[in-house]
């Protein structure tokens, strides 16, 4: 595999352009990878829609865009049409487990879904959802190739010289050891439909 791409989407106030710009700027001192990173949002700062694409390439990348997702991860239970753009059968999709699969079910292909219970591990441990997308990006480290923790904890680091720094790194670090909640493979489009998590 020469190409890895990621679809982060979310809505305003999740964190969503942070995280993919945090998971881009992790590959820049790897000399043997490129990136591109792309964002998407509506003018609301909170709640609106929101998207960020990042392509990583072991080979120079010639279109920016994200058009065959791997990995197509989502905090937010409005999946619109661009979203399920490109998916495949080899797509991993990864959810909150509060998010209704019956959508995704009818609408997207894939080949597994993982939910974790982002939102409420954050507000159970930091007492602030403010810290969810860095419980997300923990998540993430896992299943995206090429980028190491300690490479987006250097972006975390470089991305958030602020006074929530530390509490950002513990919950990216809480983020690295979440298990997933409920895992949905080898199943029937009509079976995930009718199942909760």
């Amino acid at each position: 595999m020469d190409t890895f791409e990621v679809r982060v989407v979310g809505t305003g106030g999740n964190g969503i352009i942070l995280t993919g710009l945090i998971l881009a700027n992790a590959t820049l001192n790897n000399d043997n990878l490129f990136v591109a990173q792309t964002q998407e949002y509506s003018p609301d700062s909170r709640g609106g829609y929101c998207k960020s694409e990042i392509q990583f390439s072991k080979k120079e990348i010639l279109f920016p865009k994200v058009t065959s997702p791997n990995l197509l991860a989502t905090l937010s239970d409005t999946i619109l049409t661009q979203d399920s753009s490109g998916l495949t059968s080899d797509s991993l999709i990864i959810t909150d487990d509060s998010i209704d699969l019956k959508f995704i079910a009818q609408h997207l292909t894939f080949k597994k879904i993982l939910q974790f219970p982002f939102f409420s591990f954050t507000r159970a441990n930091f007492h602030s959802l403010l810290y969810t997308n860095m419980v997300f990006l923990g998540v993430l480290s896992h299943y995206v190739p090429w980028v190491s923790e300690q490479s987006i904890l250097l972006s975390i680091k470089d991305q958030m010289k602020n006074k929530y720094l530390e509490s950002n790194v513990a919950a990216f670090n809480a983020g690295t050891t979440l298990e997933p909640s409920c895992i949905w493979e080898d199943k029937t489009l009509h079976q995930i439909a009718e199942m909760r998590c």
